[in-house]
Formats: C-alpha cells, sequence, structure tokens
C-alpha cells in the first residue's frame, strides 16, 4: 500500500514533535539540577565578593545588608573570627529575640574540630564549597565558606531542597 504525502509528512512531523519532547524532558531530568546548583555556586560566590567589599570588621554597619542577604536568597550567614569565635549569626541573633519571653535551651555552636578543619581547607584552597548532610536536620545544604579581607571567616549554607523542589516543579510543569 502505497501512502499519501500528506500522510508521511504528518507522521513524519509527529515522531519530531514526540521525539523533541522527550528528549527536551529528559535533558531537563538529567541536566536541570545540576544547572541550577552552579547557578547557586556562583550566587554564593557573589554574595561572598558583596560582603568582602563592605565589611571592614564593623558587623552594626553591614548587619541589615546581611539579614537582606539571608532572606532574598534563603541563605545562613554566619562570620567567625580567626580565633574561631561567632562574631555574626543571624539565626541565633533572632533565636535570642524569640526567646526572651520564652527561655529554650540555645543553639550549641559547630564543633571547635569541625571549625578547625574548615579553616584549614579555606587557607589551604582559598574558598571552600560543598555539598553535606545534615543528620540532624536531616537535609542537604550547599555549604560555602571563604576568608575575607579583614581575616573574618565567612560561612554561609542555603538548603539544596529548595533547588530540587525547582527541578521536580519545572519537570512536571513541562510534561
Amino acid at each position: 500500500m502505497r501512502y499519501s504525502v500528506r500522510f508521511k509528512l504528518i507522521t513524519a512531523m509527529g515522531g519530531l514533535i514526540i521525539l523533541f519532547i522527550f528528549l527536551s524532558w529528559f535533558l531537563n531530568d538529567q541536566l536541570l539540577e545540576k544547572y541550577y546548583f552552579t547557578n547557586k555556586k556562583n550566587a554564593l560566590i557573589k554574595n561572598y565578593q558583596t560582603i568582602n567589599g563592605i565589611y571592614r570588621g564593623d558587623l552594626s554597619r553591614i548587619e541589615l545588608k546581611l539579614e537582606k542577604l539571608e532572606s532574598d536568597q534563603g541563605l545562613h550567614i554566619s562570620i567567625i573570627s580567626p580565633k574561631l569565635v561567632m562574631k555574626y549569626d543571624t539565626w541565633l541573633k533572632n533565636h535570642s529575640i524569640r526567646t526572651q519571653a520564652q527561655p529554650k535551651e540555645p543553639r550549641q555552636r559547630p564543633p571547635l574540630s569541625w571549625l578547625n578543619s574548615v579553616t584549614e581547607r579555606v587557607k589551604q584552597n582559598g574558598i571552600l564549597i560543598r555539598v553535606f548532610h545534615d543528620s540532624r536536620l536531616n537535609t542537604d545544604f550547599i555549604f560555602f565558606a571563604a576568608l575575607l579581607q579583614n581575616g573574618d571567616y565567612l560561612l554561609m549554607r542555603t538548603p539544596v531542597a529548595a533547588l530540587k523542589e525547582s527541578v521536580a516543579i519545572a519537570n512536571r510543569f513541562f510534561i
């Protein structure tokens, strides 16, 4: 049986459309998460450069800017002195404000051995970016650590769950 030109054209176009949809979905599924991770890492580096440019050791001048960065980008920012003393941590600050009315157990600071390990890696490499799993919260974070020009350490972390959720939403939308 001989097929008409119209039938061959419709079949070819339909096949191309199905192939294109499948290929697009596959690339989204496989590469979109990596793309989001790369963008988030670049955003952390840009935030570091911004903070490094304005921070001279006086936290009162940049505290509002740090809180805005945390709020806008879903970050947790800490600044630690070279002697590993916590100089700035919004979570602790907000927690202490909330607990004045209802005292609770204060949040413990990270173990000193962990901070020593992070600061040593930062001294060697300049910047440390890692994905780590917090077993206490049972979630993954992108962790960023770097040395500021005044000698303090900047630590930032952001949850990975938001990135994975964005990828899942994009894939569902595409389908």
